[in-house]
């Protein structure tokens, strides 16, 4: 019998209509399906156009008593931005009309999330409770040139993690540490990490904060309450004798456009730890 991370799973995918981007969302999805013992899965989109949404229905794997999906238009935006909100409202409802929700995942769509990814944070979290702190994921890019994984939320070559400087948590053995930037592009909470989103400033587009409007979609608490000591709440686990992230936490973002972009010298994974 398969054994799955999590319960039941309520997941929310913002997808601007981009056949260029259909094969990345057609990874993501069947990622979806290997998360929980029951996955329901929301998809909203800028398009009511019937073709476009035919081409979007081909992507969804095939539904059955653990998995079903859906697709909300939301085609009526004033900034197209708004599209990355789009995953408060069915959070909300689920939350309130289904105790059995357990879990609630909102990510991009164009970086898979893994059943390893989630065993880990379910694990994490547990451990970092009593800190009040929370496990994050970390982003990586795969650099054909360099053959090598590289961080994508650096903005210059000089963001790494100082191990003898960085405030970290032992918890049974396992070592977390803020990222520079603890930017993820994806929301994964518990029932009670959810309820205290719906009532900080950060589940609405009107909290100020510098990141951008679809940047600020996925901050949910990563500021709010943040412990003595640490720069935000979210924290990736570290190997600190190898100087290295925990693989668990790595999330591939597949079109590995900033590496490609290459406005500044990459940051090698291998590297990001000092």
């Amino acid at each position: 019998m398969t054994i799955y991370p999590v319960s039941k799973l309520m997941v929310c995918t913002p997808f601007h209509f981009n056949r260029e981007r259909l094969h990345f969302l057609r990874q993501i999805l069947s990622a979806h399906v290997e998360l929980a013992d029951v996955v329901h899965v929301c998809i909203s989109t800028n398009t009511s156009q019937e073709s476009e949404l035919t081409e979007i229905q081909s992507c969804i794997p095939e539904q059955n008593e653990r998995y079903s999906c859906r697709i909300d238009i939301c085609d009526q935006l004033s900034n197209p931005w708004l599209l990355e909100w789009s995953h408060k409202r069915p959070f909300k409802e689920a939350y309130y009309s289904n105790e059995n929700y357990s879990h609630f995942l909102a990510n991009e769509d164009d970086m898979p999330i893994l059943s390893n990814n989630l065993f880990y944070w379910v694990q994490a979290r547990e451990d970092l409770k009593p800190f009040d702190l929370y496990p994050s994921f970390f982003r990586v890019e795969w650099d054909d040139l360099l053959e090598d994984w590289t961080v994508l939320d650096v903005a210059t070559t000089n963001e790494h993690i100082h191990l003898s400087t960085a405030k970290t948590v032992v918890v049974n053995g396992h070592e977390y540490v803020n990222k520079p930037n603890p930017h993820q592009g994806l929301i994964f909470y518990d029932r009670e990490l959810l309820l205290e989103h719906f009532s900080s400033p950060s589940f609405e587009p009107t909290h100020v904060h510098h990141w951008g409007i679809g940047e600020k979609a996925m901050i949910g608490q990563t500021f709010i309450n943040i412990p003595e000591g640490f720069s935000s709440r979210n924290v990736v686990p570290i190997n600190r004798t190898f100087r290295l992230i925990e693989p668990n936490c790595l999330i591939h973002h597949l079109p590995n456009k900033y590496t490609k972009l290459r406005k500044h010298e990459n940051v090698l994974l291998s590297k990001y730890l000092i």
